[in-house]
């Protein structure tokens, strides 16, 4: 009865753990197809730090990309930069969904556990009703809180190389 239960799990955690591996494989794809990639999958827009081999580091938001160049509005000026010249690609990004993840669920159970304590002797609810409802509170507001103190937390994450 449990080696039926047993082979599914162990076939679930071979076939889980394979799949991490290959993930941490190393890309052996060439630079120039990896260029490509990196160039083609900015979104216009997006705050982005370029080092090139010609002109050092350019700055800025990207106003247009494709495989074979990228165009970048800095302090006004817009700047062509050809995929061949990338050297590092670094773009700006924000916590927001991580803050509403953690803000959420630390007022969600903050403010269940507090309905669920409250209510039974002062509400006219079961304690579960009031974990339930108290819990949903909790996410809605810490939610949003969360969401708005990881966008004042910008990170820089590498793309290329």
């Amino acid at each position: 009865m449990y080696s039926g239960s047993l082979a599914v799990v162990v076939a679930w955690l071979v076939a889980m753990a394979s799949s991490v591996a290959c993930a941490q494989q190393e890309d052996t794809s060439s630079l120039r197809a990896r260029r490509a990639r990196a160039l083609a999958g900015l979104e216009t827009g997006q705050h982005v730090h370029i080092r090139t081999a010609g002109d050092g580091l350019v700055e800025g938001r990207v106003l247009f990309s494709s495989e074979s160049l990228v165009t970048i509005r800095s302090a006004g000026l817009a700047t062509t930069v050809p995929a061949a010249g990338v050297d590092s690609l670094w773009v700006r990004r924000t916590h927001a969904g991580r803050g509403a993840l953690v803000g959420g669920a630390t007022l969600g159970l903050f403010f269940g556990v507090w309905g669920a304590t409250l209510c039974p002797g002062e509400c006219d609810i079961s304690s579960g009703t009031a974990f339930v409802r108290g819990g949903l509170v909790g996410v809605a507001l810490g939610g949003g809180i969360g969401a708005l103190v990881g966008l004042a937390v910008p990170s820089w994450r590498l793309r290329l190389p």
